[in-house]
């Protein structure tokens, strides 16, 4: 397949900008850029609302058509138009853009052609951004016949739900271009004596980062990595290039939010940039902020055609071949996923790489990108009991990682915070192979893990010590997305099972009726209960308490075993409450195995002949046939997606 570059240089500031177009060794005149940015305009407010992720999809539309009509007005238009309509369906075009710093950090991605679509969703065209003037291109050199190598960066305790399908699925695309491809991690406590050596260890085909992201108070992008003390660093975009200085290294791939971030006026502000200055031909980078699902699904695809048999290499088309999967599956990976992924590619590195002997040449168009996940279809009894107000729920710890960004970790579960605990080296756990242990079973493990860690800090009269510690850990955590969404749900009861206190930040948060009655551990004696009204606050019983109050916490196995007592002799009440006839109970992410959830279930749940609750329903990405038998009584409905597809649409149903 031909590629024929178009280079579109844009010029002038503060308004007063033209537009030329250059292909194949010709060039045409200036035509003027007719943009109003102003806030009060409805292009400039459109703007803003994709840049602080409330945009919808009239938004990602309004902004493309503007900008694409207005690159293509005039004399460079006409030009356009004739020299892409001189050749045939097997050319590649790439549409270059040359920005001037007033308008390198807006959306141009979105570019839009009412014709046919959003221009990055076009397998005949790719929008990549060139490399700013102050930077010089590396020449195109061919690929010695060496094995094909990644370097794969994972700095520790990111916390992301899909790191191990990321690194499965990269380690599968290498292992199928039959060369003996290398994927090396580079894991652990992440510090920058370590990110250099490594990099300048060998010649690195790719170099991909898996981890967060974020922009701090001055504008300036910053990745998440390590100090010697394996406290967090945040690398500014800057420094974390100049470990690039002596690394030769092809393609950089950096899959955390705003890595590409760009301020007005600055564009050195983002890592592609600064990475092309140390002369990396090839960059992708996320322009936003990214759900971390969003992102894994585009490392697989990216993958699996840049290193197919009938593309490879090709970084183009990998990138739109990915892109357009996101924009295909926006339920689930978010309205402005498909162009927050950022091409940067220097003139004549088309195809970043080459293999001997090449494979064999075709003119045949790339394949179609996958189709679309099919959307979550609820059962029609669940979203009536949401609607009126019939629908219990039971919740755990999944909420905290679920719709994640790659922006900052979520905040820790189970697993993580057990971890932290017990790698305190003040106060270590004697006992690391049960982390061990842990990580070959089911998530509920997760639980007892941090029950044996609590038990040890604890110990010596030593448990306000551990209070204090777990305190501090959630104190300023954010409350996830997928969170604040269940929180806002009119519900007549929520069972929460977690200590985080995030939940109750939540429901606080949502300012609307009805408020919540808020109830710690599973009370044995309520004074009163609000009557069951339309309007009358919900019931949110948090099972192992909350670090909101010291003394309600479920912490130790001492503990649990007295919450274990505790749940048959539930508030009669409650149990009314709970139990009303015609009440569905849905329990959202909870691991379906998990000996808690099925001491809450006998209690909160009928079964038998004389059953009076409507049907159960349980979302988990997937049961086995020991859970069908075991929760067969309650008339369990399984949905088998995951949190991230299920919470919004259940949301819409609730409202």
């Amino acid at each position: 397949m031909d590629i024929l570059v178009f280079d579109l240089h844009v010029t002038g500031q503060n308004g007063g900008w033209s537009v030329r177009c250059s292909a194949g060794g010709q060039t045409s005149p200036e035509s003027k850029l007719d943009l109003d940015l102003a806030l009060d305009t409805a292009l400039g407010l459109a703007i803003q609302r994709i840049q602080d992720g409330r945009c919808v999809q009239d938004d990602l539309k309004l902004v493309g058509i503007e900008f694409w009509r207005n690159l293509i007005a005039g004399e460079a238009g006409s030009f356009f138009q004739r020299i892409r309509d001189a050749h045939g369906p097997a050319t590649q075009f790439h549409l270059r853009l040359n920005l001037p710093p007033d308008l390198f950090h807006l959306p141009w991605e979105t570019l839009y052609d009412q014709s046919f679509g959003f221009l990055v969703c076009n397998s005949r065209y790719t929008i990549l951004r060139a490399a700013p003037p102050e930077v010089s291109v590396p020449v195109f050199v061919k690929r010695p016949p060496v094995p094909f190598r990644v370097l794969l960066i994972i700095p520790d305790r990111s916390n992301l739900p899909t790191v191990e399908s990321e690194v499965a699925n990269l380690e599968s695309a290498v292992k199928q271009l039959g060369c003996g491809g290398q994927v090396q991690q580079l894991t652990g406590r992440v510090t920058s004596d370590r990110l250099r050596e490594q990099l300048e260890e060998r010649e690195w085909d790719v170099v991909h980062y898996i981890g967060h992201g974020d922009v701090d108070a001055e504008g300036s992008v910053t990745i998440r990595f390590h100090n010697d003390d394996g406290s967090e660093l945040l690398m500014e975009a800057e420094t974390f290039a100049a470990h690039f200085t002596r690394a030769k290294v092809r393609l950089a791939v950096l899959n955390c939010c705003l890595g590409d971030s760009a301020m007005p006026n600055r564009t050195l502000s983002g890592l592609g940039p600064f990475l092309m200055r140390k002369q990396i031909p090839a960059v992708v980078a996320m322009r936003f902020e990214i759900r971390d699902t969003a992102a894994s699904r585009f490392s697989k695809l990216f993958y699996q055609h840049l290193l197919g048999e009938r593309t490879v290499g090709r970084v183009d088309l990998a990138v739109d071949y990915a892109r357009n999967a996101l924009y295909l599956n926006q339920q689930s990976t978010g309205i402005r996923s498909f162009i927050t992924p950022v091409l940067y590619l220097a003139p004549g590195w088309g195809q970043v790489f080459q293999f001997e002997p090449p494979p064999k040449p075709t003119t045949a168009p790339p394949p179609p990108p996958p189709p679309p996940a099919p959307p979550v279809t609820l059962p029609a009894e669940l979203v009536r009991a949401l609607k009126e107000r019939r629908c219990i729920v039971v919740a755990d710890h999944h909420l905290l990682a679920a719709g994640a960004l790659r922006s900052h970790p979520p905040p820790p579960g189970p697993r993580e915070l057990a971890e932290r605990l017990a790698n305190d080296p003040a106060d270590p756990y004697p006992q690391p192979e049960d982390l061990k242990l842990c990580d070959q079973g089911n998530t509920w493990l997760s639980d007892q893990l941090l029950q044996w860690v609590c038990a040890h800090r604890a110990r010596n009269q030593r448990r306000g010590e551990l209070i204090g510690v777990i305190q501090s850990t959630y104190e300023h955590a954010l409350v996830p997305e997928l969170m604040q969404a269940v929180a806002g749900w009119n519900l007549p009861a929520l069972f929460y099972t977690f200590f985080d206190g995030l939940l109750e930040r939540a429901c606080e948060a949502t300012g609307g009726a009805p408020a919540w009655q808020v109830f710690n551990r599973v009370p044995n004696r309520i004074k009163s209960l609000d009557e069951h009204t339309a309007s009358a606050p919900g019931i949110l019983v948090l099972v192992r308490g909350t670090v909101r109050e010291d003394g309600s916490l479920v912490l130790t196995e001492e503990d649990h075993e007295q919450l274990w007592n505790q749940i048959p002799r539930i508030d009669r009440k409650l149990d009314a409450e709970v139990k009303r006839a015609n009440r569905c109970v849905l329990f959202l992410g909870t691991d379906p195995r998990d000996p808690l959830i099925h001491r809450l279930a006998q209690q909160i749940l009928d079964s038998g002949q004389n059953r009076k609750q409507g049907p159960t329903y349980f979302v988990c990405p997937a049961h086995t046939a020991t859970d069908e038998v075991y929760w067969s009584k309650y008339r369990v409905e399984w949905i088998h997606k995951d949190l991230e597809a299920v919470i919004p649409q259940l949301s819409g149903a609730a409202k």
